[in-house]
């Protein structure tokens, strides 16, 4: 008996031996060493008498689909970002996540929730429109995961997407852990957003994306942060993860930090030695961030996720 499934590596089959209408039961334990979805099954039967003069196979459909989620590290040394706004109280500010307080209507964007759509404002206004909903000052943790498919280098859990989506991963355990709302962005062949919340649904969500998603296409970091910048609330927070060395992506980064956004970022390098061009292009990064009072962390290829921000000492200030 074996199965035919996309398992990264292959489960171990069974020989044995069953009488007439009888039963047998038993495990097979295989370590889950890759992120994503997977097809467990078809089980397959060949069965025979102990001379090989005969033999008949079966196949079962029966099929399971496991996912499994990404890897999740220990932060110590990361801080979660500050807010500029404290408190407990209404903000004045709009917003489409939902609370007890409706505070107006305006047209819909794309990658606005259906169920936020006010009916009777789209039928009279012939055109879609969404509720706003007054918010108290809790800070939301946006996740930038930056998924440009051009900075994205190596294999297995030593490439850089990897290692950044792990960072990813850690930071809404522990984020969702101490209660914070916790919203991603990612980039590559698009700009994705999946919107601030709390709970443990907000986290099946959040890794559940996390298990499947891969790096590709052209979008860059830049081109999402100005993209999203809208979507942000004064008094939210930012982290940003990415491989690139483009130092486009600086400026807007620090257009979030001057316009009350606490902003982080973690520039992630691959598994292979830089040139120096490399090494003087990521000095220049990190330095432009910290004049812009952006606090950055460099994970070193072969360097433990768990070490983010032992150096810098990174907590970020309001």
């Amino acid at each position: 008996m074996f199965e035919r499934s996309n398992w990264p590596e292959p489960l171990p089959g069974r020989v044995l031996s069953i009488g007439g209408h009888k039963t047998r039961k038993w495990k097979v334990l295989a370590k889950a060493h890759r992120r994503g979805r997977f097809r467990l099954g078809p089980i397959v039967l060949r069965s025979g008498d102990p001379f090989g003069l005969f033999g008949t196979e079966a196949r079962i459909p029966s099929e399971a689909l496991l996912l499994v989620y990404p890897r999740v590290v220990a932060l110590p040394f990361w801080t979660l970002p500050g807010s500029f706004l404290e408190g407990n109280v209404l903000t004045g500010q709009r917003s489409l996540q939902s609370t007890s307080m409706v505070m107006g209507i305006r047209e819909y964007r794309p990658g606005d929730a259906m169920n936020r759509i006010h009916w009777p404002s789209s039928v009279r206004h012939r055109r879609l429109h969404v509720k706003e909903f007054e918010l108290d000052k809790t800070a939301d943790l946006w996740i930038y995961l930056d998924l440009d498919g051009r900075w994205h280098h190596g294999d297995g859990e030593d490439s850089t997407e990897e290692r950044a989506v792990t960072i990813a991963a850690s930071v809404v355990s522990k984020a969702l852990r101490a209660h914070r709302n916790v919203g991603m962005v990612t980039n590559g062949h698009r700009a994705e957003v999946l919107h601030p919340d709390r709970g443990s649904k907000q986290f099946g969500k959040l890794m559940q994306y996390l298990a499947e998603v891969h790096a590709g296409g052209t979008s860059t970091l830049q081109e999402t942060i100005v993209e999203t910048l809208p979507r942000l609330r004064r008094g939210a927070s930012v982290l940003l993860i990415t491989p690139s060395l483009d130092r486009a992506w600086v400026r807007p980064a620090s257009t979030l930090r001057e316009t009350n956004i606490a902003t982080q970022a973690v520039l992630v390098s691959p598994p292979i030695d830089p040139d120096e061009r490399d090494r003087a292009r990521r000095r220049a990064i990190l330095g432009e961030l910290a004049v812009a009072g952006v606090p950055s962390a460099h994970l070193a290829a072969g360097a433990p996720i768990e070490e983010l921000f032992h150096d810098s000492g990174a907590a970020l200030a309001s």
